[in-house]
């Protein structure tokens, strides 16, 4: 009996890193995990192990420099604020590497037959050539290698596109209607404007600047100027404002229903600059809003299309990599049948 071919996608944000471990005849959300975005230097020290309670963690080299990247990565990096790579060639970078490297890991199979991996619209055409040819191959990872045969990039926001339609079963979406996919990122802010399934790239591009990271550190200033003191990494902040958990900061509660108007007005500006790059709205049939900082623009782009239903899909942190999941089955099941 032949082994069933493997694909598996990975979205590598500024923000978390995303992917699957699984195919989609599975429950979608079960495939789905994901880790920060953070890459520190490996230490030699690790006292949780000492104690029979090692990091969920990897120790990724790459050309001499060793990483520590995975789920519990902030366990090895301590408290306060943390920065993350905010660079367009970051895609190329070690850093990168070792992010998609510790996706691989947490996979659990040796070989790969399709990688689909996801680039904004900023650094797509430039960077997806170079990017495809550095992860496609052998990658050794601590004691087991995992064998990528073949890497497709696709434009970030297509992958919560596909997610959300083929969930939805919007037919019309997919055959012939005019639909604008918003992609909040946590540097920048993506969007396309396709015809069916086909990008208008005329009218789809990405602004660096306005993505999640300059709304909540905005907040984070905010929230310092009041209290008097570092409230420490925006992730925290952005995980109460996402989920409703309590935020506090040296003890003491934080109000972040008061900063609400300040995050309307940066996301409001951000809007205003999509809506100008799409060169216009008014054909505009279907507003589909997708990305882990869909709850920090949702307002805003509901303000912006008051006669349309925004659509948002259930947990939208992996709406990108669903997609990206459902196209790398596509293309195996179109090379399978040839």
């Amino acid at each position: 009996m032949s082994k069933a071919k493997a694909v598996r996608a990975v979205d590598v944000g500024y923000g978390n890193t995303k992917f699957t471990v699984g195919m989609l005849d599975q429950d979608f959300d079960a495939i789905c995990d994901m880790f920060p975005s953070l890459t520190p230097t490996a230490l030699q020290n690790d006292f949780s192990r000492a104690i029979g309670q090692q990091r969920d963690t990897h120790k990724i080299e790459i050309r001499g420099e060793t990483y520590e990247c995975g789920k519990e990565v902030r366990l090895a990096l301590g408290g306060g604020s943390h920065d993350r790579v905010l660079d367009e060639n970051f895609c190329l970078s070690n850093r990168y590497l070792a992010l998609v490297r510790a996706s691989l890991a947490y996979m659990g199979v040796d070989e790969i037959e399709c990688l689909v991996l996801g680039l904004p619209l900023t650094t797509y055409e430039a960077k997806r050539r170079p990017l495809e040819q550095s992860v496609a191959g052998a990658h050794e990872i601590g004691n087991k290698t995992v064998t990528v045969h073949k890497v497709t990039v696709v434009p970030q926001p297509m992958g919560g596109f596909y997610d959300y339609v083929v969930q939805n079963n919007m037919t019309d979406a997919i055959d012939h209607e005019m639909n604008l996919i918003i992609d909040p990122g946590y540097y920048t802010l993506d969007w396309v404007v396709s015809q069916g399934s086909r990008p208008i790239d005329s009218r789809s591009a990405a602004v660096n600047e306005q993505g999640a990271s300059t709304i909540l550190t905005a907040v984070r200033d905010a929230i310092e100027a009041d209290l008097s003191c570092d409230p420490g990494d925006i992730m925290r902040i952005d995980e109460s404002l996402r989920t409703g958990r309590v935020l506090r900061v040296h003890g003491q509660q934080v109000d972040l229903e008061k900063y609400r108007p300040l995050i309307r007005q940066i996301a409001d500006s951000a809007v205003n600059k999509l809506i100008s790059g799409t060169r216009g709205i008014v054909d505009i049939e279907n507003v589909i809003l997708v990305g882990g900082a869909t709850h920090l623009y949702r307002d805003a782009v509901k303000a912006r299309f008051p006669n349309l239903e925004v659509h948002t899909g259930g947990n939208p942190v992996f709406a990108n990599v669903r997609g990206f999941q459902m196209l790398g089955e596509q293309w195996l099941r179109s090379n399978e049948s040839r």
